[in-house]
């Protein structure tokens, strides 16, 4: 058994437990409400599926050794926890935009990638739900790379061809309740068709099943200027902020691009303790980064 097989297995353990437990009790006004309705789309079978190489991962830093990972399965929990009570707490103007999750950075080596896939891995547990993972960094499809979809039209190919159903692109993966949707062929235009009316379209595509969470693994906001056009579509903006690294002046600067708006979290990545090799990651909650208010986060570990 690979290494995110046990990983996973543990999550799915754990939180089939909390269910069994949920079950006994009634239903209360602070749970998070289901996302299905009468209106859902049903869930289409992939026409392809992948094999997520979980070597590949961990030899990429993707996945925490195995000592490690309990720490990581865990952080991420706690992510998720957040995105999936913000998703359903029916507070976002955005409506269903709530269900996708942008996930972005300052600069590039912050780890968005890392903090995507992980997250899209977590969301996957989810018992009545899906995520699908969506590579949106058109200038480096890194999600596409590690996940070996780079082989496989994505986003950008149904955007330049309205002929495409983009469902006919989401790919099926070894893990249960996750897919993924490449980056696509890069154009010059690019930038155009992800600000289009058909992005728009295939945007509520991937939304009409009302129980899947789109991750998007988009680009830094400082340095290209399509992250903005991904914003648009995202309720939840998780922009990854690397400790003892990013420069403050860049998280200002990008926190400007964002603008005014609801579903902003900072999450600190790489930050170090004494007490523990390596790292692990955590988030800023309701703090200030600077002169800059930082939108009020998720909470602290």
């Amino acid at each position: 058994m690979s290494l995110i097989e046990k990983a996973l297995q543990k999550m799915r353990a754990e939180n089939e437990a909390a269910g069994v437990a949920a079950q006994a009790k009634q239903a209360r006004p602070t749970e998070p409400a289901a996302l299905s309705g009468p209106t859902s789309a049903p869930r289409r079978t992939p026409r392809q599926s992948i094999d997520i190489d979980s070597d590949g991962l961990l030899a990429s830093g993707v996945l925490a050794p195995e000592d490690k990972q309990h720490q990581q399965v865990s952080d991420f929990r706690h992510i998720k926890r957040q995105v999936v009570s913000l998703a359903a707490s029916g507070s976002m103007t955005a409506g269903t935009a709530a269900r996708v999750i942008m996930v972005t950075s300052a600069l590039p080596g912050e780890g968005k990638t890392f903090t995507a896939i992980n997250l899209a891995l977590s969301l996957a547990l989810e018992r009545d739900s899906s995520v699908l993972l969506v590579d949106g960094d058109i200038a480096k499809p890194n999600t596409s790379r590690l996940l070996n979809l780079e082989r496989y039209p994505g986003l950008l190919d149904a955007l330049a061809d309205e002929r495409i159903d983009v469902e006919d692109l989401v790919l099926g993966t070894n893990v249960k309740g996750l897919y993924a949707l490449s980056a696509g062929k890069v154009t010059d235009t690019a930038n155009e068709y992800l600000s289009s009316v058909r992005m728009d379209a295939v945007m509520q595509q991937l939304l009409a099943d009302r129980n899947r969470y789109l991750v998007l693994d988009t680009p830094p906001l400082l340095v290209t200027t399509e992250a903005a056009a991904f914003a648009r579509h995202a309720g939840q903006v998780l922009m990854v902020v690397r400790a003892d690294s990013t420069v403050q002046r860049a998280v200002q600067d990008a926190l400007h691009l964002l603008g005014e708006r609801d579903g902003i979290s900072l999450i600190l990545n790489r930050v170090t303790h004494t007490k523990l090799e390596g790292y692990y990651y955590g988030y800023s909650y309701g703090e200030r980064y600077g002169d800059t208010p930082v939108p009020k986060a998720l909470s602290g570990i």
